[in-house]
């Protein structure tokens, strides 16, 4: 699935999986409840400041209004990414979280 694609629970799942990612293996078989970090800013901003997320509004003619995110810093004409890589989403969590899963594992999950 393409990270582009997610949204809700589908989001929370991989962005779990990437925040579990250098877990101990014996610890991570451990059931926890289902967070929202794609709709909680608390369980989200710890993410986005450690690995330094920044997210701007844009307003494209066929997109309509979208967050944008990357990994990189904020400049007057809105924000600009340290690698050339873009994330859309309808809320800036929603971006953000996108921006985490994909720089974590790439434009497609599986």
């Amino acid at each position: 699935m393409f990270v582009d694609e997610l949204k809700g629970p589908w989001l929370d799942y991989w962005v779990e999986r990437a925040e579990r990612r250098d877990d101990d293996p014996e610890t991570s078989s451990v059931v926890q409840p289902a967070r929202k970090f794609s709709s909680d800013r608390a369980m989200a901003q710890p993410i986005i400041d450690r690995h330094g997320i920044v997210v701007g509004v844009i307003h494209d003619a066929v997109l309509g209004t979208k967050a944008i995110a990357c990994v990189g810093t904020v400049t007057q004409g809105g924000v600009r990414a340290d690698d050339d890589r873009y994330w859309l989403g309808d809320s800036e969590l929603e971006a953000a979280m996108r921006c985490y899963v994909g720089v974590t594992f790439g434009p497609v999950v599986a």
